[in-house]
């Protein structure tokens, strides 16, 4: 294994195994040099096989895994990055299938003068998914809305992302107090704070696979509302509060675009789900705020994250 591969890939799993198995396949697949880069999967105390394939890895010179019990992704991400040996750290979750050029077109855009940190688009796998597909529209969506007429994104996000590993050190990695989600929203926060370049790159797509049920559709809007909150929480006095909103006029925009490119019925079960959705969001909202009012406490301390 080389001693300081180009770029070390993290990727944080739980009970994914069949998807994770496609994660890696494409990683290894990819046309990039094997000597310049190593894979690290940080397995979140995962009860399904995941801990034996692993195993069978091990024939793999540049592929290594990391356990930890139940402590979320962003502290999986953290422990990766501090067993990462290269010049850049990129990160894909476990459900999803990054295309063969992937390092290659992230290695490109990290060399384009001082850009600190790059992330690309993903595109859903499962279109006859019909919670997964208004899914991915409507995040697809918001993200445009976030990042309209921005010389510089907003935020990234971890699923398609990389970083100069010294620039995590210094900021100290992902805040594990985002136990449920927005960690990569409040990185590129304190990226944008300390004045580091972050970078757009929408030619770098990967596909990602994360089917829903109805429950399980509704409680990761609920998790998304939690997590929006400890952000809010987070960056209340940076001024970059309202930046992070988006207008009623979009929400407008989005229920035409999700109603009128389908059936007619398709679109009233879309319009029905984006309602319902955005009313979990609001619910999880709450619970973070009730939450953080029987803790007493912030989402992270006044420090900043430190990596161990």
């Amino acid at each position: 294994m080389n001693p300081s591969p180009t770029f070390s890939v993290v990727i944080p799993t739980r009970n994914r195994l069949g998807t994770l198995r496609m994660t890696i396949e494409s990683i290894q697949a990819q046309d990039f040099p094997p000597s310049q880069f190593e894979v690290i999967v940080v397995n979140d105390g995962s009860s399904d096989g995941t801990a034996e394939y692993l195993q069978s890895l091990s024939h793999l010179p540049h592929v290594a895994w990391l356990d930890q019990v139940n402590s979320g992704a962003a502290q999986a991400r953290n422990r990766g990055i501090e067993h990462a040996r290269g010049t850049f750290v990129a990160f894909t979750d476990d459900d999803c299938v990054v295309p063969s050029d992937w390092l290659s077109a992230l290695s490109d855009a990290l060399d384009q003068g001082d850009v600190s940190a790059v992330g690309g688009r993903s595109v859903n796998m499962i279109p006859d998914d019909p919670y997964a597909a208004l899914y991915a529209e409507t995040w697809e969506f918001f993200f445009e809305q976030l990042n309209r007429s921005r010389h510089e994104p907003l935020f990234l996000v971890t699923n398609n992302f990389a970083c100069r590993r010294s620039v995590l050190t210094q900021l100290g990695g992902f805040d594990p107090g985002f136990y449920v989600g927005g960690e990569d929203r409040e990185l590129c926060a304190r990226l944008r704070q300390e004045g580091k370049k972050i970078m757009y790159a929408p030619h770098i797509v990967i596909q990602h696979r994360h089917p829903f049920t109805f429950r399980s559709f509704l409680a990761h809007h609920v998790r998304m509302g939690e997590g929006s909150f400890l952000l809010h929480q987070r960056i209340a006095g940076q001024g970059i509060l309202q930046s992070q909103s988006i207008s009623p006029g979009a929400f407008v925009e989005l229920l035409g675009r999700v109603s009128r490119k389908h059936h007619p019925m398709k679109g009233l079960q879309n319009l029905f789900l984006l309602g319902l959705a955005q009313s979990f969001v609001l619910l999880g909202y709450g619970f973070g705020a009730l939450k953080s009012l029987l803790r007493k406490q912030t989402p992270r301390s006044q420090k900043s994250p430190s990596l161990s």
